[in-house]
């Protein structure tokens, strides 16, 4: 089956693309596409998107760099937490085992 669009003759696949078109491209939306970075208003949807596709490609690809190191440095943190407790924990451990050797030891002297 074919779903024409009356306004520009697109031959589109399927209904719901066909009433996904009209919304996106021959629908004006109650508020007007803004774009987030530049503050550019659009006139719909799909002219918004291709404006962030060519200008904003590298904003882009950077949020996705900077969301990347973000989880890369919470990452390190999280295992300098965990290396931090399990060295502290070896510490106190140690500490115990030579105060147990020395009373272990005073007691030998004595007995």
């Amino acid at each position: 089956d074919e779903f024409r669009c009356e306004p520009c003759n697109k031959i589109l696949t399927s209904l719901t693309r066909l009433r996904r078109h009209i919304q996106n491209v021959h629908t004006r939306p109650s508020k007007e596409p803004i774009c987030n970075i530049c503050k550019r208003v659009y006139s719909s949807l799909n002219s918004l998107r291709n404006h962030k596709s060519i200008y904003h490609r590298q904003h882009s690809k950077n949020e996705q760099q900077r969301k990347e190191m973000e989880q890369m440095r919470e990452r390190e943190r999280e295992q300098r937490e965990h290396s931090d407790r399990v060295t502290s924990q070896q510490q106190q451990q140690q500490q115990q085992q030579q105060q147990q050797d020395q009373q272990q030891q005073q007691q030998s002297r004595m007995g």
